[in-house]
């Protein structure tokens, strides 16, 4: 301070020049600094997120991609997507992480004239991204072994509990595994890449991704040794040393799906060559490698501490805190152990709200129903799903009992319409493609067995012919402008999944149809959140969807006595997807 001669005013001049620099080594007012005032008041600057799909749907063109490199990008209507995107959105600063594979690896010489790819950049840079791209190129053979072998052939049906649907050889385990570990290595390396800080938020979707967390946490090891290599503390190997050097990513993982995972899932494995203990075991502690860990429904969460404290028993210390279970486990978990949370996913309302309410698309629907009703006789009621063709999503049931309905009430015969639209996009998968097989034929038999042709005259005199058939299925998927159409068009929502993480469709219907009847399987986590929150009388509920029976019964409850789902409408607005991803991101109520 010589400098200045301890003159006061000179050094208050001194330090109010030099505090900007001081805090962050940049300007006021640049990109950094306004970063970091964001984070001061949101906790994150960033959130880095990570799914195995992509944030829109990637269309191939008609026509030979050689010919042409028109990749349409277009808005995505999956459930994973509808959750998150709202969240990504709010700041250009995130960045979301998806996997891509080439168009054709054998014509392409280089990734940079991909087709595919080429799209995605020209999107990257227009003005329709709202937030940062970073795609993770996978060769196709490994990404078939990872998504086909692993992800949809062994943890999709384990975690829904419907094992006699894993399908994998003995020959062929250990080499998918393999591979399902190199994608996940290959996001974590990929998160890596956009330098994140303690500031950020690196959050992990779904059962694709289990093990990312395991290979951050080895980057977070690298990195240390690194620090401490070039600081010359060269006890790089010594836990202490190390422990201080870490700057630990804070990372969270959410569970889209059902964690269902029984004593019988290893079971499925036990005759083969194993190069680990256990395989839930393995899950378990690639889950516990995150700071917070986020389920649909209490059921799953506990059966995922049941077998955390059966692996991992005297080791584990467990603690409770505001509805949070805390797991600690010395080298496995973070220092301040897994946050092991509760956080039913849900829908940005105005998303939907905002179609629903529009005159025009009020009008379409009022085409589109009169359309579907077209070759009724008057008086009936449209019931309407939509999902992805999937053997959890209980089609086939949904089916046989609206057959049942129709035996059991011929009056309704002639009236009522069963609509049901089942995306095809799993169906080169074995199981899938079975069940594609078994449930394409059953719609046209249940229309060749009910089909009618009714003579009737129109107000004018004219004679008009009807030929009615009860079911309309479709396997194209629609977007979301036309999805509220439908919903609109509706009287009846069936939502009835064998077993389902959530399940969004039924929340779109309600905020988009508050008058429509809803009917719900006890499958559905929506039925297990409406009933924690006692609001399970305000639908039809379906206890066994196998019960054709039973579940006719329900549907006839629907039209007959039919429960408004207003009450359920209000109830979203006020747990919409802000409220869902503050509570999971800062622990705000």
């Amino acid at each position: 301070m010589k400098f200045f001669n301890h003159n006061p005013l000179q050094i208050l001049i001194f330090l109010f020049l030099i505090f900007p620099f001081a805090i962050g080594g940049k300007e006021r007012g640049s990109p950094r600094s306004v970063l970091e005032r964001k984070a001061l008041a949101t906790k994150y600057v960033r959130i880095i997120l990570a799914s195995n799909a992509p944030p829109f749907h990637l269309e191939k063109p008609k026509k030979d991609f050689v010919h042409t490199n028109e990749w349409k990008i277009e808005p995505s209507s999956g459930g994973l997507v509808t959750a998150v995107e709202p969240v990504i959105k709010s700041n250009e600063e995130n960045v979301w992480v998806f996997h891509v594979t080439l168009s054709d690896p054998e014509y392409i010489p280089t990734p940079e004239k991909d087709p595919k790819l080429m799209a995605i950049e020209a999107y990257k840079n227009s003005e329709k991204s709202t937030f940062g791209l970073s795609p993770v190129l996978i060769e196709l053979e490994r990404f078939d072994k990872f998504y086909k072998g692993v992800s949809n052939n062994i943890l999709w049906p384990a975690f829904h509990n419907i094992l006699h649907k894993i399908d994998v050889k003995n020959e062929d385990f250990n080499e998918i595994l393999k591979e399902y570990r190199e994608v996940n290595k290959q996001f974590a390396k990929k998160i890596v890449e956009s330098k994140p800080t303690k500031n950020d938020f690196i959050w992990i979707q779904d059962y694709h991704l289990l093990f990312v967390g395991e290979y951050l946490r080895e980057i977070e090891v690298v990195n240390a040794k690194k620090l401490l290599v070039k600081t010359k503390k060269y006890l790089v190997n010594n836990r202490k040393y190390l422990m201080k050097a870490k700057e630990p990513f804070e990372l969270g993982f959410f569970l889209h799906t059902p964690f269902n995972l029984t004593e019988n899932f290893d079971e499925k494995f036990e005759n083969f060559e194993e190069e680990f203990e256990s395989l839930t075991k393995e899950i378990i502690k690639g889950m516990l490698s995150f700071d917070k860990v986020g389920f649909q429904t209490k059921k799953d969460r506990d059966i995922f501490v049941y077998w955390a404290e059966h692996f991992y028993k005297k080791k584990l210390h467990k603690t409770i805190s505001k509805n949070i279970i805390i797991i600690k486990i010395e080298n496995i978990t973070p220092k301040n152990g897994c946050n092991l949370g509760v956080y039913p996913a849900t829908i940005k309302i105005d998303d939907f709200t905002s179609i629903a309410e529009n005159d025009e698309i009020i009008k379409e629907a009022k085409k589109l129903r009169d359309d579907k009703m077209a070759n009724t006789l008057g008086g009936g009621k449209l019931f309407f799903g939509v999902e992805r063709f999937d053997y959890t999503k209980g089609i086939k049931e949904k089916l046989r009992a609206f057959e049942k309905y129709l035996e059991d009430h011929p009056d309704r015969v002639g009236k009522d319409v069963l609509y049901q639209i089942a995306q095809d996009n799993r169906g080169g998968i074995g199981s899938f493609k079975i069940y594609h097989d078994e449930i394409k034929e059953i719609p046209d038999k249940i229309n060749k067995k009910f089909q009618q042709t009714f003579y009737l005259t129109d107000k004018d005199g004219q004679g008009i012919e009807i030929n009615y058939k009860p079911i309309i299925f479709e396997t194209k998927g629609v977007n979301r402008e036309e999805l509220v159409k439908r919903y609109l068009a509706m009287d009846i929502g069936v939502v009835t999944p064998v077993m389902d993480g959530m399940n969004l469709v039924a929340k779109e219907m309600i905020v988009c149809n508050p008058d429509a009847a809803l009917i719900l399987s006890e499958g559905a986590g929506t039925h297990h959140q409406f009933t924690e929150n006692k609001l399970s009388h305000n639908y039809h509920v379906v206890q066994d969807i196998e019960d054709a029976e039973a579940f006719a019964q329900v549907m006839h409850e629907a039209v007959t006595q039919p429960k408004k789902v207003a009450k359920l409408s209000e109830y979203l607005k006020e747990n919409g997807v802000e409220k869902w991803s503050n509570e999971f991101l800062y622990g705000k109520k």
